[in-house]
Parts: structure tokens; C-alpha cells; sequence
């Protein structure tokens, strides 16, 4: 990144240890500048740091439901950004000549408890390093770099106490069984069984297990204890389907009957984001079985799974 000021042109660079972190771990942060000749060939004066700071900022924008006065709705952003840590930089009054100088060299920690960064459709979380220096005689300096943070599931995410959804359409029940657990992490192996229990004779173009990300955005901003003045209507909801398995295809049941089909499948490398569950939103992964019917309603279920931005 390059600065320019009226009589000089110096180069200074954010490094970091590492640009991908797991929550809880700290970054090395350096800080250097290399002065230098202009084009007109005017010498650099000597650069005096007169201090500064090097932040760590967390930033989450979601979008919810705003109403329209006269009707309609749009998505709506709110953005907040926060100091999760924060090192000042000692003023030096140190002279640096026209070689390479490293300015400063300090850390900051990602918090064990803070959510990992989440690229969504609805939510996103992003961790920003960044550094200001005061420059005596000269305007100040201010860099950024983006990182990536892993993280578990957070905001009491459990899935133990969450009974399976089941929707049968009066034709079949569909359940998962023999799941290895209810948990997954980039590039884990998602296996188990799907079975199929139908009332009848019936006839389906196949079966399908899916891994769903689905956002829920429960409100904006502005909300407060008094329910009158709160703004109603404002829940939005994005749901993208992750990865898929087809564990079967047309399927005859010439009675009532239970069938059972296995099915695996690889998880992604990249993950949008871990469970999260904030009071403005969720982030919730579901593995859903789908019976596929021909002009009929699927029937389906869904449990919930705990996701990691971990690896294993």
C-alpha cells in the first residue's frame, strides 16, 4: 500500500504471521516502510512515527425485512463493526533513514468465544487487522488487511434436545437412521441411512439427502423491550443447498412397507460459517431427506447438525 504525501512517496506494508486463524489463537502483526527517491528526484526526508495503535475489527452485516410506507418490502442492511482487541504502539521518535524500517511489531488475539467469519447470503462476518500511525510533519498512515477466523458452533447451537421435523403428506415418513453423529466440519464424510416408510402403494422419481445452510434474520435493528414501537414483520430467511446425494431412483412401493437406503456424502473444504445463533439471527445446518413425488408434494425431513469452520 502506498501513501503519498506533498514532498515524498513511501511505501508502507501491513505483514501478518498468517492470514487464517482459529479462534482463540493470536496473529504477528509487523508494520514496515521503505522511503524512497520521487520521480523529480528530491530526497525523502527522514519519516518521525510519533505513535499509533494496531486493532483487531469484527464487522457483521445482515439484512432483514424493511416494510415500504406505501407498500412493499426490501432488504434492508445493518452493519456494526467492533474492536475486539487493541495494541498501542509506543511513541519512538525514532528517525528512519531512506532503507527498509520496521516500524512495529505487536500481536492481537482472536477471543476463543467470538464467532468465526461467515460469507452468507443474509449474514456475513468479516475480521479486519488494522493499523494507524501518527507521522510527525506528514498525514497519517492507515493500513488494513482482511483475515480469516474458524470457529466452532456458537450461541448454544445444541442439537440433542431438537426432535427430527417430519412432513409425510399423508403418504410416507421419511427418518434418518444410523448417523455416524450430528456434527461436520470441511471436508468430513456425512454418512447414514434414509429410511422410508410408506402407507401405501406409491411410486417416486427417486430419493435425495441434502446439507442446507439456512439463515434466519429474526429482526433489525432498533429493537427494544416495549413491543409497541418495534417494527413487526421484519424476519427474512435464505436457505442454499450445500451438497447432495442421490441414494435412490424410482422407486415402486406396490404396498405399505418400510425400505431403508444408504447414502454418504463429502462435505465441503469451505464452509459458509458455523452454527451461530445471535439475537438478530441463525445460522442453522440441516441435513433433509427428500422423497421426490410427480405432482405431488415431497414428503421430508430435517435434523439439525452442528458445523464447524474447524477442521477436523
Amino acid at each position: 500500500m502506498k501513501t503519498r504525501t506533498k514532498h515524498r512517496t513511501t511505501d508502507w506494508e501491513l505483514y501478518l504471521s498468517r492470514r487464517e486463524v482459529t479462534a482463540g489463537e493470536s496473529i504477528g502483526v509487523t508494520i514496515t516502510t521503505s522511503p524512497h527517491h520521487d520521480a523529480d528526484r528530491i530526497a525523502v526526508p527522514d519519516i518521525v512515527v510519533r505513535g499509533g495503535e494496531v486493532t483487531l475489527v469484527r464487522t457483521v452485516i445482515y439484512r432483514y425485512r424493511h416494510a415500504k410506507a406505501f407498500g412493499g418490502a426490501h432488504a434492508a442492511p445493518d452493519r456494526r463493526s467492533e474492536i475486539i482487541d487493541r495494541q498501542v504502539l509506543p511513541a519512538g521518535g525514532e528517525r528512519m533513514t531512506a532503507e527498509d524500517h520496521v516500524v512495529a511489531r505487536t500481536t492481537v488475539l482472536v477471543p476463543p468465544d467470538e464467532p468465526g467469519t461467515v460469507a452468507g447470503t443474509l449474514v456475513d462476518i468479516r475480521w479486519v487487522v488494522k493499523a494507524h500511525l501518527a507521522i510527525d510533519g506528514g498525514p497519517d498512515i492507515d493500513l488494513a488487511r482482511t483475515i480469516k477466523v474458524l470457529s466452532g458452533s456458537m450461541g448454544g447451537c445444541g442439537v440433542n434436545q431438537q426432535p427430527p421435523v417430519v412432513i409425510d403428506w399423508g403418504c410416507a415418513v421419511l427418518g434418518f437412521d444410523s448417523l455416524k453423529e450430528q456434527r461436520i466440519t470441511p471436508g468430513s464424510e456425512v454418512s447414514g441411512v434414509l429410511s422410508v416408510a410408506s402407507n401405501g402403494p406409491l411410486s417416486a422419481r427417486g430419493l435425495r439427502v441434502e446439507l442446507v445452510l439456512r439463515e434466519n434474520v429474526l429482526h433489525g435493528p432498533w429493537l427494544g423491550e416495549d413491543p409497541v414501537p418495534n417494527p413487526g414483520h421484519q424476519e427474512k430467511e435464505a436457505e442454499v443447498v450445500v451438497a447432495t446425494t442421490a441414494p435412490a431412483s424410482q422407486i415402486d412401493f406396490l404396498q405399505a412397507e418400510n425400505r431403508r437406503f444408504p447414502f454418504a456424502f463429502t462435505v465441503p473444504e469451505q464452509l459458509a460459517g458455523p452454527s451461530l445463533r445471535t439475537p438478530e439471527f441463525t445460522l442453522t445446518w440441516i441435513l433433509r431427506g427428500v422423497m421426490d413425488l410427480a405432482w405431488r408434494p415431497d414428503p421430508r425431513v430435517e435434523i439439525t447438525m452442528l458445523a464447524s469452520t474447524t477442521p477436523e
